[in-house]
């Protein structure tokens, strides 16, 4: 009864040292890449980022997260957008290979 007891503590034990010390986790993502782009989009914008030209990724362009959660890519010539930004109606921070943003 003791041994079946004292094995019980210890598993318990060991599963709230492990609960309590486990790591967090990271919920940053790395932006994608644009390969092409639009020229508008229809949907709601919540996010915006300024893709510069990087390894693997090698065109100008706006990286846009829509309310829906989709990823688009609008064209760096767009000149809907560009009004857009210069109105201040959006902003759109530079993406750089080693930024992570948050989910």
């Amino acid at each position: 009864m003791w041994k079946t007891l004292s094995v019980r503590i210890g598993l318990l034990t060991l599963a709230v040292v492990m609960l309590f010390s486990a790591p967090e986790v990271d919920a940053n993502i790395h932006l994608p890449c644009c390969y092409g782009g639009r020229r508008r989009t229809k949907e709601p914008i919540d996010k915006c980022y300024t893709q510069e030209p990087r390894d693997g990724c090698h065109i100008y362009a706006y990286l846009l997260k829509t309310s829906a959660g989709a990823w688009q890519c609008i064209l760096y010539k767009s000149k809907w957008f560009n009004q857009m930004i210069l109105a201040k109606k959006i902003n759109c921070p530079p993406a750089t290979e080693n930024s992570k943003w948050q989910i």
